[in-house]
């Protein structure tokens, strides 16, 4: 009777042991197909992309050294007369929307005309770089940026943070 019990026991033991194992291999595996699907959907992404011409590599190159070049005074940068933080922050919304990114959450905070205001975005990695490209034309580009991959292994979390909105 006692032998009985204690073979019980031990295929328990086993048994136990092997639900662990499969459970914990069926995650892995579940974790290593999310990461091929969104390999495969970013190199699809890639693949319709167009490549940047040399002769437009060559004129941003002379851009940016005129732009390295040129030291603006204080006088000779003028900023808009706004009525408020609310304008520059709707239009920061509206290059959002644009671009398709989806705002999780939003917070504006300051004070004496000094507003900044950051947004906490759940997004795909190439709307996001295409909204960036286009805020930097704006009259307050962002000052801190933090990405960071998201679970499901296609989007990104990132938090944006433009300061002194005007």
């Amino acid at each position: 009777m006692k032998r009985s019990k204690s073979n019980l026991l031990i295929s328990l033991f086993w048994l136990f042991l092997s639900a662990i194992f499969v459970i914990a291999f069926i995650g892995k595996f579940r974790e290593i197909r999310g990461i091929l699907r969104s390999a495969d959907h970013y190199q699809k992404m890639l693949s319709e992309m167009q490549p940047v011409s040399t002769a437009y590599l060559s004129q941003l190159d002379y851009q940016a050294e005129n732009l390295r070049k040129a030291e603006p005074a204080l006088g000779a940068v003028k900023t808009r007369d706004s009525q408020g933080p609310e304008e520059g922050i709707g239009m920061i919304r509206n290059l959002l929307r644009k671009h398709k990114l989806g705002v999780e959450r939003f917070r504006t905070a300051g004070k004496d005309g000094n507003t900044s205001a950051e947004f906490l975005l759940d997004c795909e990695g190439i709307n996001f770089f295409n909204f960036l490209k286009e805020a930097l034309e704006f009259q307050v580009p962002p000052n801190y940026i933090s990405i960071k991959p998201a679970s499901n292994y296609f989007n990104i979390n990132v938090t944006v943070r433009f300061n002194n909105v005007p």
